[in-house]
């Protein structure tokens, strides 16, 4: 791994994202991600999928799973997991 501090910061500019909503029901949406960088020591690709569930009218939780994809470097691969939650006033 280098020991620069600005290695994993973009050579160029050159990001590829999209996000596909999948047909929803009333009640939650579904998503679909995919992203991927060119960095100076590799590139770095993610796959995510997500949805946002109502819980009440005022509250909603989205659980977001990813994957992240590390080439040409020694970071390895990742899942990572998370939950939002959302509070309308």
């Amino acid at each position: 791994m280098s020991s620069d501090p600005f290695a994993r910061v973009p050579k160029r500019t050159v990001l590829r994202s999209s996000t596909l909503l999948l047909p929803s029901l009333d009640f939650f949406q579904l998503a679909l991600g995919l992203a991927h960088a060119e960095l100076r020591d590799g590139s770095e690709s993610l796959l995510e999928l997500s949805y946002v569930a109502p819980v009440t009218p005022q509250l909603s939780l989205q659980p977001d799973l990813q994957y992240v994809v590390q080439r040409g470097t020694d970071i390895p691969n990742a899942w990572v997991v998370a939950l939002r939650a959302s509070v309308r006033f």
